[in-house]
């Protein structure tokens, strides 16, 4: 979902501690992967259809942390809809990025629909600000990704946070829906994305997840 890939992104402005949303103490080292539970759900259905490293462009490697959702968000209502996701995962080609989160949300097709709308009216924030979980102030402008026509939908964001005495972050998210399926990439980095590497990510994820909506 865009409110949660984008808290992602915040997480690692933000001085709390999240896989993608950190500095000096922002970026968390890497840690073990939680094995899946092994009573079937969606959950673990989808957990087979996550990439992993060996899916990803040489560098990445799996990266945890948890999600810390930012604070206070005015001028963009729907950067903050909580959707939880069926499965996920991290990666980072070190502890200061670039970071790939990978989230995956079996909705039934009403439900998924209902997530792309979301994502098409957060393209419309165009700026808004944040505090994350340290009250430190952030500013996020929205910008159209140039990545489309994947799946039934392709909703392809750019988000630019900035905050006092930080260098700017810079988060390309990515989100399709394919069926009831939502596939979610954000990647994410202190200096602008590779675009390319974004795109050839959401193609494999959504390859590995054709069947499965």
């Amino acid at each position: 979902m865009v409110g949660r890939g984008l808290g992602v992104l915040l997480c690692c402005v933000l001085l709390s501690g999240c896989g993608l949303r950190e500095l000096p103490d922002l970026v968390p080292l890497p840690t073990a992967a939680v094995p899946a539970a092994a009573a079937p759900s969606p959950s673990t259905a989808l957990q087979a259809a996550l990439l992993t490293a060996a899916d990803l462009p040489p560098g990445f490697g799996y990266f945890d942390a948890p999600d810390t959702p930012a604070q206070n968000v005015q001028g963009c209502p729907d950067i903050t809809a909580e959707v939880r996701p069926d499965a996920q995962t991290r990666f980072a080609t070190g502890v200061s990025g670039p970071f790939l989160r990978l989230a995956l949300y079996q909705r039934g097709v009403p439900g998924a629909r209902e997530q792309l709308r979301t994502a098409r009216r957060v393209s419309l924030c165009a700026t808004f600000t944040a505090r994350d979980a340290n009250g430190t102030p952030l500013t996020t402008t929205v910008e159209p990704g140039v990545l489309a026509g994947l799946g039934d939908e392709t909703v392809a964001l750019r988000f630019v946070t900035t905050a006092p005495g930080l260098p700017p972050y810079y988060s390309d998210e990515v989100t399709v829906r394919s069926g009831g399926l939502v596939i979610h990439l954000a990647h994410s980095g202190f200096s602008p994305v590779d675009t390319k590497i974004t795109e050839a990510v959401v193609r494999a994820a959504v390859a590995k997840t054709k069947g499965t909506s």
